[in-house]
């Protein structure tokens, strides 16, 4: 994985006011796109503010890439109902990032950057990136489009990813082989462990089964390449 700048954690809290598409109701659930990677929530069935709060972990290594909410009516037995969508950036949010270092000692829940609603993102309110419990997030609601009605909330969290797994995940490293029946996400959760136990730090997200995923599918696709 060339060029592993991060983690973008999108903790998917709610839904609002979201369209019907059953006979009084829908099933609503969220797909998350950005590049090659897709994620998705669980399904809350017949609910139109459906409260999701769930955690989805993006790998970014093209920041200017733009991420894609899409949220969908589940269907048991035909194609699923499109139920709206929106995109924006994190351009805004990784620019704070990147000075972060000067924020140390903010008070909880400094204002440090407002994003305002306009004709050019899909934001229904003002987007505020606050400083929150020693970390950076961004909260935002997000104005679906191409239906009738309907927002999701949203809160952004950066994870940095230490320099000893950027480097063991770059292509051609030694930290992952070139066999093509490499388990790579067994090869990564050993680097993980690997640097936990040596007592560097703790990166509790690597954990999460949405970045191993997402992980596997990255590695899989640039070790297709070698071969």
């Amino acid at each position: 994985m060339e060029n592993l700048l991060g983690l973008l954690r999108l903790h998917v809290i709610r839904g609002v006011n979201l369209a019907i598409r059953d006979s009084k109701s829908s099933d609503p659930y969220v797909i998350v796109r950005m590049g090659q990677q897709k994620l998705r929530t669980r399904v809350v069935k017949k609910n139109l503010n459906p409260d999701w709060n769930e955690d989805l972990t993006l790998s970014i290594s093209d920041p200017t890439l733009p991420i894609k909410i899409m949220v969908y009516d589940r269907d048991w037995l035909s194609r699923d109902d499109k139920m709206g969508d929106a995109v924006f950036h994190i351009d805004p949010f990784l620019e704070v990032i990147r000075m972060k270092n000067q924020f140390g000692g903010l008070p909880e829940g400094t204002v440090i950057m407002k994003i305002q609603a306009s004709r050019q993102n899909c934001l229904s309110e003002e987007s505020k990136i606050v400083w929150n419990k020693g970390k950076i997030v961004q909260n935002m609601f997000l104005r679906l489009q191409n239906v009738e009605c309907g927002e999701v909330e949203l809160q952004l969290e950066w994870i940095d990813v230490p320099e000893e797994i950027r480097y063991q995940t770059d292509k051609g490293s030694s930290g992952i082989g070139n066999n093509e029946d490499t388990d790579i996400e067994v090869e990564f959760q050993k680097m993980y462990d690997s640097w936990v136990y040596t007592g560097k730090g703790k990166l509790n997200v690597v954990k999460e089964k949405a970045l191993l995923q997402t992980m596997n599918e990255k590695l899989k696709e640039e070790l297709s390449k070698e071969i």
